[in-house]
């Protein structure tokens, strides 16, 4: 089938890594692309980059707008695109020539409305390693099992750009505006709306670690949201799957490994929330991260005096 396949890449003060990733999406060997640059309001030359790119290839459309964040960008790519299916792209990552076709294939194959592919985490000195589909494995996952895949960050785990969606799974959902860790409180909920979902293990899309990307810079706002969304999941999954127990463990070990850095106001709810989940988890939980429990619980002051002795204030 020749879907028309829409590539959705947000694009903020990327400007050393844009042509690259705008390049990588056009040497795609799956050619029917509507390709959407969202200039999110960048003050640096992405928007002249995006306008130069949009004159030598006609699948190529420019959307500028006022910046209001990557969720935002993202809703504004979906919004205006006209592809069967879609795909988002960082625009500091770049992705294998065979990322779109490898996706649709999938999808089309075993009828998904989602599909998954791995990932690779690249950087200046981590290049990026052929991935042969010889050498992968192709699974296709009930409703219930592709949610426990969301917590495996070594398979698909719940990011946005490593996936194909059906356009049909946003009419109803839109990344939370304003958020930080918008994946956390987006993809599950387009997972939870498939019978099935699809995933192959080739590593197809490339993670450019950066010093200055968003999940190296951050504030207070970063774990209020990451907090929010975390519950957010954690509510919505244990009343749609109540005895899933990977559920239970991610959101307590998200609550104990980022407590310390929750702002004072946070920490009473969070920490009645770790209480709660752990009646919950208290058999899976290892014995590391059981002693970080009891420290909370019992001892805050003690919890906290031990993480900045380490070094963890920030």
């Amino acid at each position: 089938m020749n879907d028309l396949i829409s590539v959705i890449v947000p694009i903020y003060k990327v400007e050393k890594y844009l042509v690259r990733c705008i390049e990588s999406i056009l040497n795609q060997t799956y050619q029917n692309l509507e390709i959407v640059l969202v200039d999110d309001g960048s003050p640096d030359n992405c928007p002249a980059i995006c306008d130069k790119y949009r004159l030598v290839d006609n699948r190529i459309r420019v959307i500028h707008k006022e910046n209001g964040g990557l969720s935002d960008a993202r809703n504004a790519g979906i919004k205006n695109c006209t592809g069967d299916y879609c795909v988002f792209v960082d625009s500091d990552d770049y992705i294998d020539a065979e990322f779109v076709e490898c996706l649709h294939s999938l999808a089309i194959k075993h009828h998904v409305k989602v599909a998954c592919v791995g990932y690779q985490m690249v950087s200046d000195t981590v290049p990026a390693a052929p991935s042969r589909a010889q050498d992968s494995v192709e699974v296709v996952y009930s409703r219930e099992d592709a949610i426990r895949g969301l917590f495996d960050e070594s398979m698909y785990a719940d990011f946005a750009w490593n996936k194909i969606f059906h356009r049909s799974l946003f009419d109803r959902i839109v990344f939370p505006i304003h958020r930080t860790m918008e994946d956390l409180g987006t993809i599950y909920k387009a997972i939870d709306r498939c019978d099935q979902i699809a995933y192959s293990s080739r590593k197809l899309y490339y993670y450019y670690q950066r010093d200055d990307s968003i999940l190296h810079q951050r504030p207070a706002s970063f774990y209020c949201d990451l907090y929010t969304l975390g519950k957010e999941r954690y509510d919505y999954l244990e009343r749609q799957y109540p005895n899933m127990k990977e559920n239970h463990l991610y959101y307590f070990i998200l609550l104990t490994n980022h407590y310390y850095y929750f702002e004072q106001g946070l920490k009473k709810e969070a920490r009645k929330e770790l209480i709660r989940v752990y009646q919950r988890c208290k058999n899976d939980v290892v014995f590391k991260d059981r002693c970080k429990y009891y420290l909370i619980r019992y001892a805050p002051k003690l919890h906290a005096w031990l993480k900045g002795l380490r070094g963890d204030a920030q």
